[in-house]
């Protein structure tokens, strides 16, 4: 008998590691690599449940041109401010800006949209963000 072209084990795995007893599964989509995520139950049937729940959302976003895994605007944030203190340790940018670039993005920035998906921030977000920022004053 032969399975189904879609059939739960040829779109992830679950597993268990090592002496744990949580479900984890795995996948990999094309392009984007593979994913690991812990599915934080022990029971079998709930780990199956969400594993295909994880696995529809990974490519469903993959199919709209957007990554797979969910990187949320405080990380992007994070990832950009390193970036400004390498640029700062080579001379690339004013040495005061080790500080004041970081305290005004993690403020205002971080502090507005935060976990926020960063493929999720609209216009009209920006149009918020805009008029909180006035409310600030």
């Amino acid at each position: 008998m032969s399975t189904p072209a879609n059939a739960p084990g040829e779109r992830y795995q679950l597993f268990r590691r090592a002496g744990s007893t949580r479900w984890q599964v795995r996948f990999s989509i094309k392009g984007q690599g593979q994913f690991k995520r812990s599915l934080d139950t022990d029971d079998e049937r709930e780990a199956e449940r969400r594993a295909e729940g994880i696995w529809y959302e990974a490519t469903y976003r993959a199919k709209q041109g957007l990554t797979a895994k969910i990187h949320t605007f405080e990380s992007v944030a994070e990832a950009y401010i390193a970036q400004i203190l390498r640029e700062v340790e080579r001379g690339e940018r004013r040495a005061d800006q080790r500080k004041s670039e970081p305290a005004v993005i993690r403020r205002y920035f971080v502090g507005y949209f935060g976990d926020k998906p960063i493929d999720a921030v609209s216009e009209a977000d920006l149009e918020r963000y805009a008029e909180w920022g006035r409310t600030l004053t």
